[in-house]
């Protein structure tokens, strides 16, 4: 069984001890059922010749009168008998005759005078042999009558002896064919078998055999009840039969009148005991007595079981199951008939049946293993059609006909197409028509089994990505997935990316060359050169390089952000003079526009921050406020704390928009920052990228003072890092930018 993986050994193995205690379970219920099956095998056949039934019949009840009879009419039928080869009597010699003693003693002295040997009936019974009475012992023989019965009420079986002791039919057999008979002196003495000088078979190899045995032989049933030829008791004593007709043959001689004949179930029907005993001589003489064993059956059944369970387990289709099952059964079938030629009966019931069942429960189990099996693909192609459906990109699969076999929304939605049509292959040809010949590549794909793949293919406002894979089962390619993988963000970062490295060089490039240009001045200065002349260059030259300093400087902030190194120290800090400074800073720059900031009085004067990076951050704030507003607008700071939420609208009435990574409300007292202009607005639908790095929006681009998309996300950074959130908030009136930093609320400190 080396070949089977071990969980179907198992499940054979299971199995077979599962048929096996079914078949141990179930043998009673259907023990008639398996002998029946096993009776069709035997037919009507036509007896061989040599036996002779003389029948105590009613006719010979009407002549003679009542049974039982004086026995010296039994005596009388023994002379008759002369010319036959053996006579066996199956009439009960038990009890003494009805007619005295004298009745008996003529019997007697016929069965001893008799010229062939004679065997009368004995009775076994629980170890136990019930002789006839000692007065008949002499010179006769004897074997016990009585046949047993099967579970089902049906005789099948004869014995041959039973410890030692023959029965009648074998004797009977045993003796046929003898040409001189010895008296015994004493038939139930230990010696089972006649001495030297007694009658013997003719055939001394087959005598060994049958006097060896000493087992159960199914008897060779010749037919129906009447099968063998039989005479009237009555017609033989008046002479109606000759003695020839009984020369050479098997004389038995039983009773079969109505009411006193003992009829028994067989296989052929109601037969009389006589009979019986008739088809049972005929089987030990001809040594047609059939054999079963209990070994050989187990042996099929495990056999037949394994079959059947292999068959069921890896036959693919039922027809193969079917055919299968059909040889199997044809194959035993033969072997079979093959056995009962040899005297050979096999169970022709529970194998088959055991191999059905078996059948039956490996396909149950088989069944059971492709439900599941059906159940975890289920999920499976659930799970993957979620996956796919739910997939950003769109994703079709096509088979070597170019048919579309799978697809996902996405699709539908980038070729325009809507319920109930459905994507057809030509669709995405002509979508991609201008960018590649998907047809060519789909047929490269299927010969060669190489992905290919190509950019920048734009279907309606979007711009795809298309990736074309083959898809692969058993070393064939079944046919090809294409991905349409959308980079309109990407393009729209690389052109925010080109737009900011032209900027930088820009903002770089311009201030080098004016500072080269004056350098080259200062190094070999002009007579004309004057010298306030002199200190402006100088002036210039600190100024472009402070403000490149200051670019470098965002730019390794926001890296130092990103790779999760920026540092800040914290001190003990006042709010008030780190924002009155910003605001006496930016004053003069401001012009005409109004710088205004109010400080709540609860807000404490010893806060832990970091000063020089809030200051930072009001420079992004307050510088985007002052280039954002025309002259005469407003810019105005509110400083206040907040305790359990955070607030909802600004000091202005627009709604407050916290960004999504720290919209969580404060576990503790937060000092609150809200920088107002009046000078722009911001649509809604922008509010959510303000801080988002590189950008600048409709109001950044008309201005005239360009940046670098850098400041709000340096603030961001910031103020998270001090475990703070940012907001914003924008309506007619103006713009507002807010910024929180933990506050513990002292009383003590407050103004």
């Amino acid at each position: 069984m080396s070949f089977l993986p071990d969980y179907r050994y198992l499940a054979l193995t299971a199995l077979l001890i599962v048929v096996w205690l079914s078949v141990t379970l179930i043998d009673p219920v259907f023990f008639s059922l398996k002998n029946r099956s096993t009776d069709l095998l035997f037919r009507d056949t036509v007896p061989y010749g040599r036996v002779i039934l003389v029948k105590v019949d009613d006719n010979s009840l009407n002549k003679i009168g009542q049974w039982p009879w004086p026995r010296s009419k039994i005596a009388e039928l023994i002379g008759h008998l002369g010319a036959a080869s053996v006579v066996g009597i199956d009439i009960s010699l038990r009890e003494p005759s009805r007619f005295g003693a004298e009745d008996d003693l003529v019997l007697a002295e016929a069965l001893k005078n008799s010229p062939v040997p004679i065997v009368l009936p004995s009775f076994y019974a629980e170890s136990q042999v019930v002789y006839p009475l000692e007065v008949f012992i002499s010179g006769v023989w004897h074997g016990f009558s009585n046949v047993p019965v099967d579970n089902d009420g049906v005789i099948r079986r004869v014995y041959s002896e039973r410890e030692f002791v023959p029965s009648l039919s074998y004797k009977v057999a045993s003796l046929y064919g003898a040409d001189e008979k010895t008296a015994l002196s004493d038939p139930r003495s230990a010696e089972s078998v006649p001495p030297e000088d007694s009658l013997a078979p003719p055939n001394p190899s087959a005598a060994q055999g049958l006097d060896e045995a000493s087992q159960m032989y199914r008897i060779h049933f010749h037919g129906r009840n009447t099968t063998y030829p039989d005479v009237s008791f009555i017609d033989v004593l008046e002479g109606v039969i000759p003695e020839d007709a009984f020369r050479g043959r098997v004389v038995l001689v039983g009773v079969t009148a109505s009411g006193l004949g003992t009829f028994l179930n067989t296989p052929f029907g109601l037969m009389s005991a006589l009979e019986i005993q008739a088809n049972a001589v005929d089987t030990f003489v001809e040594q047609t007595y059939y054999t079963s064993s209990r070994a050989l059956d187990a042996g099929i059944i495990v056999l037949m079981t394994l079959l059947g369970g292999c068959v069921s387990l890896y036959a693919r289709r039922i027809f193969h199951v079917a055919g299968a099952l059909v040889g199997v059964l044809a194959l035993y079938a033969a072997s079979a008939l093959v056995l009962f030629e040899n005297r050979i009966v096999v169970d022709v019931f529970y194998p088959p049946m055991v191999m059905f069942g078996t059948v039956l429960i490996a396909t149950t189990y088989q069944y059971a293993i492709t439900l599941r099996r059906e159940q975890t693909l289920r999920r499976s192609f659930d799970t993957l059609n979620s996956m796919v459906a739910s997939m950003a990109e769109g994703v079709v699969m096509v088979d070597k006909e170019r048919r579309v076999v799978v697809y996902n929304p996405q699709v539908e939605n980038l070729l325009g197409i809507s319920s109930p049509q459905t994507p057809a292959f030509s669709d995405i040809v002509h979508a991609l028509k201008e960018y590649a010949d998907i047809e060519r590549i789909i047929d490269s794909i299927l010969r060669e089994g190489k992905i290919h793949s190509f950019r920048d293919a734009r279907i309606g406002d979007h711009f795809f990505q298309v990736v074309i894979a083959p898809v692969s089962s058993r070393a064939a390619v079944d046919g090809a997935v294409i991905l349409f993988h959308d980079i309109t963000d990407e393009k729209k970062i690389e052109r925010v990316r080109e737009d900011f490295t032209s900027m930088l060089v820009h903002e770089l490039r311009s201030p080098l060359d004016v500072m080269r240009k004056m350098a080259e001045v200062l190094a070999a200065p002009p007579a004309s050169l004057k010298k306030e002349r002199h200190g402006q260059y100088m002036a210039q030259i600190s100024e472009n390089a402070t403000r490149m300093l200051s670019l470098v400087n965002d730019l390794l902030d926001v890296a130092k952000m990103e790779a999760g190194k920026f540092e800040l120290k914290k001190e003990s800090a006042d709010i008030r003079a780190v924002l009155g400074d910003r605001f006496a800073f930016y004053a003069p720059v401001a012009g005409s526009t109004r710088l205004e900031h109010h400080i709540d009085g609860a807000v404490p004067r010893a806060l832990s921050f970091d000063p020089r990076r809030i200051a930072q951050v009001l420079n992004n704030l307050l510088s985007n406020a002052i280039k954002f507003t025309k002259p005469g607008g407003r810019i105005a700071a509110d400083v206040s704390l907040c305790g359990a939420r955070f607030p909802k609208q600004s000091k202005h009435g627009a709604s407050v928009h916290w960004f999504a990574d720290s919209a969580r409300e404060p576990k503790a007292v937060h000092c609150v920052v809200e920088i107002f202009n009046s000078g722009s607005t911001v649509a809604r639908e922008d509010i959510p990228r303000l801080f988002d790095k590189f950008r600048q929006f409709e109001a950044a681009t008309k201005s005239a003072k360009e940046g670098t998309g850098l400041g709000l996300a340096i603030v961001r950074g910031i103020v998270e890092e001090h475990g703070g959130v940012v907001g914003a908030a924008s309506n007619a009136e103006g713009t507002s930018f807010l910024f929180s930093i933990p506050a513990e609320l002292d009383k003590s400190s407050a103004v």
